[in-house]
């Protein structure tokens, strides 16, 4: 059961979102989004890569290729690329990906899937300053109280994301995941079911199913 209840290679549902309604990128650039709209994470790395060759300082193929390499769990990469964004001064005020806010999200998650998770919390602080009051910081910091083996404050970070968005999908999987391992599987599993309803392709989806069909 454990290895269902630690996985962070999830791509938080706003930031899916974001990325897929993103402004028209350049056509060196277009092949790896299309990839990444089809979850062919590898494929997408291979393009984003290529992309970079030709353009090196291309900051937002970057932070692309860094989004890339966390649906991967690539994580010692990702974490090297963000952190080099975030010391760039030529970070993108309004990117997808390569805005202060993004940046330091995506950095919080490379952090917690390499289990750093003093930085992570940092880091996280770093966005919620950038960008106050959004869901997907409650929804890590609710990851990072998961890892801290603290389920309460976990499962009432994930609450608070859930009432400010509740079609954040990747709100519903880790509270599904917290209160499986609270003790509560009804509502685990309404939480999963949430979960594959809103983002049925996600890569979580066939691992909520097997969970779920192992609960009822």
């Amino acid at each position: 059961m454990k290895k269902f209840e630690h996985c962070l290679k999830v791509f938080s549902l706003s930031l899916v979102v974001s990325l897929l309604a993103a402004a028209p990128l350049c056509a060196q650039m277009d092949k790896g989004v299309e990839h990444y709209r089809l979850w062919k994470f590898q494929d997408a790395e291979k393009a984003f890569r290529q992309e970079l060759q030709a353009n090196p300082g291309n900051l937002e193929a970057s932070c692309y290729l860094g989004q890339t390499l966390l649906m991967q769990e690539k994580f010692d990469e990702a974490l090297g690329i963000f952190a080099g964004a975030k010391k760039n001064a030529a970070m993108k005020t309004g990117s997808p990906v390569a805005d202060a806010y993004h940046v330091n999200l995506s950095l919080a998650r490379a952090q917690l899937g390499l289990k750093r998770n003093e930085e992570a919390w940092n880091s996280l602080e770093d966005a919620e300053r950038a960008q106050p009051g959004t869901a997907d910081v409650l929804v890590f910091r609710g990851v990072y109280y998961m890892q801290k083996q603290d389920l309460e404050k976990a499962a009432r970070e994930l609450e608070k994301a859930m009432e400010m968005d509740e079609e954040n999908a990747y709100a519903h999987y880790y509270a599904g995941l917290v209160y499986l391992r609270q003790g509560h599987p009804a509502k685990a599993v309404d939480m999963l079911k949430m979960f594959i309803q809103l983002l049925p392709y996600a890569p979580e989806a066939y691992k909520a199913e097997i969970l779920i069909a192992g609960l009822c």
